[in-house]
């Protein structure tokens, strides 16, 4: 239940974040003969784009919110507690990112999940967040018959007021392709962090017959909750920004966000500005969809779209893998790299020792590629001219796993690994 529910429950939240806005703001070159689009950008934008990667990237090594049985927000500074006999936290979910005020802490349990993540969004207003977040379930396209949920008189669980206000509905979860729905519950609570500026989210999902002791485990820890005081956090935050804008600026002229490849470096600005975006790959809330056999791609090798229901098992492979299985696995956060196979054999060897240790890495041969080796993510794609090409190291830093990912925290080892 846990793996299905949580699947579908990290599409839809992080879907509200994804989208190619990832690009820094970007004037697309239409390409008459691949249809396709190229990122451009300002300097001014991506000197931006630039700071704030290499913000989010500072307070990810940085900090970690959870101390044994504790979380203690990074950046608002609330604080809960949970029962360790009870609820287990996922360290791969914890996520800080500075570009939208948002961290978040996911814990799991025998009965269900719960998402909690303070985030600058609804302007702080907790009706509008309950509305907001609620429609994100209710417009998946995994999701049917999504209706209030009533309590044992009839009425629907619902209220709000100026600073808390929540909601409960349940609703069926389509599952793949000869998999049986499932009847979920899903409650939803918002409480203001900071006023007219950041949220407190606490989404918690579970089995229908699960829901009444899912949310009793779930209550005690909301009973936890600290949160500071509103103007002190605004204090703090805006300080912390200020600090950490400086320093970015202080370090810019000589990193410049760089991918460090010896002689040479490649800017995030650069790659950008080189990888080719499909538009056409979907992207939340249009999501893309599990199906058997073949798939008629737009692009070869493929970037994104309806897959398999396994997922390529990430790695070096020496034959060809099975394109709908390694979409999925762009789905998961994967870089796809494709190679000519008649490479000499020192550059295959080059490429098969790249993948060590790399948990979100495929490479794979592949026949009748434009260039000797082409990077691929989810809805993006480069062509490279060899091992040595520093746009290599430069797409997989960036990519692997990055913000265009539909399915961020999602495994792409233990899937299949049968070749084509």
């Amino acid at each position: 239940m846990r793996y299905v529910s949580r699947r579908i429950l990290n599409l839809i939240v992080v879907g509200f974040l994804f989208s190619f806005a990832w690009l820094p703001a970007a004037v697309h070159a239409q390409d008459s003969d691949t249809e396709t689009e190229t990122v451009t950008t300002t300097e001014t934008e991506t000197t931006t784009e630039t700071e704030t990667e290499t913000d989010t990237e500072t307070a990810t090594e940085r900090e970690t919110g959870v101390d044994d049985t504790t979380y203690t927000s990074p950046t608002w500074g609330y604080t809960i507690e949970w029962d360790e006999d009870v609820w287990t936290p996922d360290p791969e979910d914890e996520l800080i990112d500075d570009d939208d005020g948002l961290d978040r802490i996911v814990l799991d349990s025998d009965a269900g999940f719960l998402y909690v993540e303070g985030v600058e969004r609804y302007d702080g207003v907790v009706a509008d967040c309950v509305e907001g977040e609620s429609e994100l379930f209710s417009e998946a396209s995994d999701v049917e018959d999504f209706e209030p949920l009533e309590d044992e008189v009839g009425d629907p669980i619902a209220d709000e007021d100026d600073d808390r206000a929540f909601a409960a509905h349940s609703f069926t979860l389509l599952g793949d392709e000869g998999e049986d729905p499932l009847d979920v519950a899903s409650y939803i609570e918002c409480r203001v962090l900071v006023e007219d500026q950041a949220v407190l989210i606490l989404t918690l999902g579970s089995e229908i017959d699960a829901y009444e002791d899912a949310f009793a485990d779930a209550e005690e820890i909301f009973d936890t909750i600290e949160i500071e005081d509103a103007a002190d956090t605004e204090t703090e935050t805006e300080t912390t920004t200020e600090t950490e804008t400086a320093t970015v600026t202080e370090t810019e002229t000589e990193t410049e966000t760089e991918t460090d490849t010896g002689d040479q470096a490649i800017t995030d600005d650069e790659l950008l500005d080189a990888v080719t975006v499909y538009d056409d790959v979907p992207a939340p809330p249009d999501f893309a969809t599990h199906v058997e056999g073949t798939v008629d791609y737009e692009q070869d090798p493929p970037a994104g779209g309806d897959h398999a229901g396994d997922w390529q098992s990430c790695g070096f492979y020496d034959e060809p893998v099975i394109n709908e299985q390694a979409v999925h696995s762009l789905e998961h956060g994967a870089v796809w790299i494709t190679y000519d196979p008649e490479l000499p054999e020192e550059d295959i060897a080059a490429l098969e020792e790249l993948a060590d240790g790399q948990t979100h890495l495929l490479i794979s041969p592949y026949e009748d590629l434009p260039s000797p080796i082409v990077a691929s993510a989810w809805g993006v794609q480069l062509e490279i001219e060899g091992v040595d090409d520093p746009y290599l190291p430069a797409f997989i830093d960036f990519f692997l796993e990055g913000p265009q990912t539909p399915e961020p925290g999602a495994p792409c080892e233990g899937g299949s690994s049968e070749t084509a």
